[in-house]
């Protein structure tokens, strides 16, 4: 999209941005083509701070796959001491380009230690809003992340990379905490791309029964694979769990429903 270009340019250009797009909008892309682009230039190495090791898994997985590289790598409490030690020495060595951490990772002195030999392009906030104290999924060690970034530049006596965030839950206030964060603790302006919220791959519509009876699920089924766009889930409600599981199967619609 334009707001996807717009934001893959800036963040290219080096520039400490918040990004809010939503759910699906391609939000990864949006600062994994730029840390390429880092890494193929000049070798430089971009850490991607995430609350979810399975989600850093997920997305390393994925790059990997869609690249046939190794150039994205994890570091979370997912991995043996033997596996920790292979991906700290391929950062050592310059082999990644792209490293997930979970925030805590920022407390460990062997990451400290491995990154320092590196030039980190830019640091990057993935699920932003967690650094928020407004915010619904606030933890602490990522407020911390602010901290260690500017001391970390200041141990390393060079200028503080572009921080980059992207969210996709971010409210007004929530965002307007994050960026005078940066601001105020890291001197960096900040460039707002706003996206928006709205999920254009959900719609929601609903279709109710008769007054004087709830039809049987397996017709309530029949009735919604004619008036859906099955490239769609559909959500058949029902009373109880009893009923719900009943037809949790083809069911002579055709369909494949899941009870829950």
């Amino acid at each position: 999209t334009s707001l996807q270009e717009a934001i893959v340019a800036a963040a290219a250009r080096n520039t400490t941005l918040f990004a809010t797009l939503p759910t699906g909008g391609g939000k990864s892309l949006c600062f994994l083509l730029p840390a390429l682009m880092r890494y193929l230039r000049r070798n430089m190495l971009t850490i991607v701070i995430s609350p979810l090791q399975a989600l850093m898994k997920d997305q390393v997985d994925n790059f990997s796959r869609q690249t046939g590289t190794k150039i994205a790598a994890a570091l979370s409490g997912m991995l043996t001491l033997p596996e920790r030690g292979e991906v700290l020495e391929a950062v050592r060595l310059g082999d990644v380009g792209i490293l997930y951490v979970s925030p805590e990772q920022l407390r460990n002195h062997s990451f400290t230690s491995t990154v320092s030999q590196r030039e980190i392009g830019a640091w990057v906030f993935d699920e932003a809003h967690c650094l928020s104290k407004w915010g619904h999924d606030f933890r602490p060690d990522y407020l911390y992340s602010i901290r260690f970034i500017r001391e970390f530049a200041q141990q390393e006596k060079t200028a503080i990379p572009p921080v980059q965030c992207f969210t996709a839950t971010a409210k007004r206030d929530v965002k307007a905490e994050i960026i005078d964060i940066i601001q105020s603790e890291l001197g960096l302006r900040v460039v707002e791309f706003a996206g928006g919220h709205e999920r254009t791959n959900l719609h929601f519509s609903s279709t109710g029964p008769p007054r004087s009876s709830v039809p049987p699920m397996p017709s309530a089924w029949a009735s919604t694979r004619t008036t859906c766009d099955w490239s769609s889930t559909p959500t058949s409600p029902a009373r109880s769990k009893t009923t719900c599981r009943k037809p949790a199967g083809p069911g002579g619609t055709g369909t494949r429903p899941s009870a829950f």
